[in-house]
């Protein structure tokens, strides 16, 4: 689940998280605190650092 999100946004698995733009990293942080499935997520401003565009396409997802 968390593979098919990050190849959806388009990012590349061998790359290395440093090299991310803030919002790319911002994405893979939250697409890595999803995937662990908490019971309980508190996430403090998790779309700041995204564009308008994604972040209405991360309240879709």
């Amino acid at each position: 689940m968390a593979c098919d999100r990050i190849r959806r946004l388009g990012l590349d698995l061998k790359q290395r998280a440093g090299k991310l733009s803030g919002g790319q990293r911002a994405q893979l942080a939250l697409t890595l605190g999803i995937a662990k499935r908490p019971e309980l997520l508190i996430l403090d401003e998790p779309v700041a650092a995204l564009d308008p565009l994604a972040r209405r396409e991360s309240c879709r997802t």
